[in-house]
């Protein structure tokens, strides 16, 4: 290589690794992201210079095609999808970037809360005071009804034996809402006198006292914490929703992998794709537009899906869009050079040797959109909520409650 001039074309453009600027026919007037940086290090590396080219292609075939086909082009930078298919036509240079496959959905909304009535408390807290209430109802009835009879002899201090018996004699519907009324924290007096009464009056107090407590502590968490619900948690999740559409770019990598798919996951939603006629969008903007009606989800290339969430945030303000939280690994993409090459080999050490320095990070980083802001409201609206289980110290409380009002009775 060294010495030779290299005529270089340029594939699709593609965000972070190939931008382009064109004019109005279409003519590339300047070219920019990782592919420049890294033309500038192989020439520098191996002692080369290098032109771009603009080819003229056909509707079936691209300029870049073409070049590859005639011979007339030594490398087409770009980012292209490494498949099988291309391996017959063109040798790849692989580890030119290396990204994910993300799901742009909309941004999730809050609903109401309503469920978080009966979160503070695990099931069997419910259960255990639904076992009580009875028992305590029970037991002071019982003893309103026999305890007189039973021990009549007993006279309360500086009363007479008929004012003793008056003041225990007090009907079930005041102990039902003597009961409740604690438990709700409406307060309520207790019209026996009598100590044993009191006592298992006071026991029912304190577990009323640290039940409301607890319960309203957990309750306001429950309340005030976010409970939005994305559409999807992974791409994983639209092979077994059959009310959630798939979307992507028309003619590109991901709709070729996704349409051949012979099984699993990506075969599910290949057939999703040909059986929705909006499903293949000519323009991002589209894809992003029906993301945005909801019940769509737009498979992308991370680095691309983040370009498109920055912009439409530019275009509206808001943040409407947002990424599905797992992410899907994907191959490199690569650089392409007519078959049988003689410069494939240094190509690929020199594309290794700066992945090993860390130089494709240190560029890349300069052109990735940021979508923080987008991306911590979408955390921040489905982040974890309270555990079901409740603070230790409430559970602790209602299990020695529980022990106290059995072993009382």
């Amino acid at each position: 290589m060294k010495g030779k001039h290299l005529f270089v074309t340029t594939a699709l453009p593609f965000p972070v690794v190939l931008i382009l600027k064109t004019n109005s026919s279409g003519h590339v007037l300047s070219v920019d992201g990782t592919s420049l940086h890294m033309l500038n290090w192989l020439s520098s590396r191996y002692d080369f210079s290098y032109s771009f080219q603009t080819f003229e292609g056909t509707k079936n075939s691209p300029g870049y095609d073409t070049c590859l086909e005639n011979r007339q082009c030594d490398i087409v930078v770009g980012a292209y999808a490494m498949t099988a298919a291309r391996l017959v036509t063109a040798e790849l240079v692989p580890g030119v970037f290396y990204s994910s496959v993300a799901s742009v959905i909309a941004m999730p909304e809050s609903m109401n809360n309503v469920a978080a009535v009966v979160k503070p408390f695990q099931l069997w807290v419910w259960i255990g005071i639904i076992c009580v209430i009875p028992c305590v109802l029970f037991f002071l009835f019982c003893l309103q009804r026999w305890y007189p009879t039973l021990y009549n002899g007993e006279v309360e201090f500086g009363q007479t034996k008929e004012n003793s018996e008056l003041s225990s004699s007090f009907g079930f519907t005041a102990i039902l809402f003597y009961v409740f009324g604690v438990l709700l924290n409406q307060g309520a007096s207790c019209p026996d006198k009598r100590l044993v009464v009191r006592m298992v009056a006071a026991v029912w107090c304190l577990a009323a006292l640290v039940l409301v407590n607890g319960y309203n502590s957990v309750l306001i968490s429950y309340v005030t914490s976010p409970n939005a619900e994305p559409l999807i948690q992974s791409i994983k999740d639209l092979g077994h929703t059959s009310d959630i559409h798939v979307v992507v770019d028309a003619g590109l990598g991901i709709d070729y992998i996704l349409s051949n798919a012979k099984g699993g996951i990506f075969k599910e939603m290949g057939d999703k794709i040909r059986s929705y006629p909006k499903s293949r969008c000519p323009k991002p903007e589209e894809c992003v537009d029906l993301v945005k009606s909801g019940n769509h989800a737009y498979i992308a290339i991370t680095i691309a899906a983040l370009v498109l969430i920055k912009r439409d945030f530019i275009s509206t303000g808001k943040c409407d869009l947002t990424l599905a939280k797992e992410k899907e690994s994907a191959p490199s993409l690569a650089w392409v050079l007519p078959k049988h090459s003689p410069l494939r080999e240094d190509v690929t050490k020199g594309v290794m040797e700066m992945l090993d320095y860390g130089l494709l990070d240190i560029w890349a980083q300069r052109y990735q959109a940021d979508v923080r802001k987008c991306q911590d409201k979408a955390d921040k609206m489905m982040q974890l909520k309270p555990s079901s289980d409740g603070p230790p110290q409430y559970r602790c409380g209602v299990n020695e409650i529980i022990t106290a009002l059995i072993s009382e009775e």
